[in-house]
């Protein structure tokens, strides 16, 4: 995934001339493979989310980020967050509403949190 997107990406920043964000990904020198630009870090590695808590468990850190960061003193106050709409609410009452079934099926989502 990580060489398609960074090729894909690169080649549309050419394309287009986008000279200031090529200059960004620059090398400082060419890697294995005689690459120019770089657009992923190096052993930054992804994680599969296999389970409904190890999700919830991945956007509550990233919920905290604004907070770790000295943005805000609590992520319900981040302007951008998506917050609000992992709280039991009434549909509509928040701008993003959450798509639970992306991933499992109903019946494993109802296992997952008990209903």
């Amino acid at each position: 995934m990580k060489g398609r997107s960074a090729y894909k990406a690169i080649g549309w920043l050419k394309e287009q001339e986008h000279l200031s964000s090529l200059e960004k990904l620059k090398r400082t020198a060419p890697g294995k493979r005689n690459h120019t630009y770089s657009l992923w870090q190096k052993k930054v590695k992804s994680v599969d989310l296999k389970s409904e808590k190890f999700v919830l468990q991945k956007v509550g850190y990233i919920h905290m980020n604004p907070v770790r960061a000295g943005l805000c003193d609590h992520p319900a106050k981040w302007k951008w967050s998506s917050y609000h709409a992992y709280l039991p609410h009434d549909p509509g009452d928040v701008p993003i509403e959450m798509d639970r079934v992306w991933l499992w099926t109903r019946e494993e989502l109802g296992a997952a949190t008990g209903g």
